[in-house]
């Protein structure tokens, strides 16, 4: 009985040790989803895993040929990829360089994939994403409590970007430029000097002090969109401001 019982105890505890989130590359994933605005996307996850696992398995074929070999092919291979198609995701790397350098008599890592590659993505995604929801939302109330201290005060600054004159203390034109762009400068959290869709969505939130969907934002942008890459300069955004105010 004794015997039986330690048995199931050491098939529990295998089972259990085969769940594992213990990797390397989680650390680098987790700097990467939590310190970058939001984490990537899901077509550059599965589009970089899916080609990690063929380069990991080619490679394999040829392991003993290439010998040390493997890991700067995977590398490579991999950067290549990921500078062709912008699909980046660095744990993807580790799992190729993983596939291709198992032992020859090793079966397929299909445990290792799921976990602690897939499920461990999965939770650091969640987290990642739910955290970015409430940095961007506590990003937006403080500037947004920088440029308006009251309802009054929020109200006639926008008045004062209206391209028809309103009475202000301040001459129109320097207080108009100099205001905007802050606003565009705290948006632009790339540092690019351009807004894409959700930088440009956070901007008009603050602006006008009103909810602006994604898609309205992205509408917008699209018409004042002069290069078609989906961003807007900071000449772009201010001729966007001045046609939402004409409305």
């Amino acid at each position: 009985h004794r015997q039986s019982h330690e048995h199931e105890h050491e098939h529990e505890h295998s089972h259990l040790h085969g769940v594992n989130l213990h990797a390397g590359f989680l650390i680098s994933s987790a700097a990467n989803f939590f310190f970058n605005r939001k984490p990537p996307g899901l077509k550059a996850y599965m589009s970089s895993s899916i080609v990690a696992i063929i380069v990991g398995t080619i490679v394999h074929l040829f392991k003993q040929t290439l010998g040390d070999m493997c890991d700067a092919l995977c590398i490579f291979c991999m950067m290549t990829y990921w500078k062709l198609t912008g699909n980046n995701f660095g744990a993807a790397a580790s799992i190729s360089i993983y596939i291709a350098t198992r032992e020859t008599n090793q079966n397929f890592p299909f445990l290792y994939l799921l976990s602690p590659y897939l499920l461990g993505h999965l939770i650091l995604y969640i987290m990642a994403y739910s955290l970015s929801i409430v940095r961007n939302k506590v990003r937006i109330k403080l500037i947004k409590r920088e440029f308006f201290f009251n309802v009054e005060i929020s109200t006639y600054y926008l008045k004062t970007l209206h391209p028809h004159p309103y009475p202000h203390p301040y001459p129109y034109p320097h207080m108009k430029e100099k205001r905007l762009r802050l606003l565009f400068n705290r948006m632009d959290l790339s540092g690019d000097g351009t807004l894409d869709k959700e930088e440009f969505q956070s901007a008009l939130n603050t602006a006008f002090n009103e909810d602006v969907s994604l898609d309205e934002a992205k509408e917008i942008l699209d018409s004042f969109d002069r290069t078609g890459d989906g961003t807007v300069d900071f000449d772009d955004f201010k001729l966007a401001i001045d046609d939402i105010m004409r409305r």
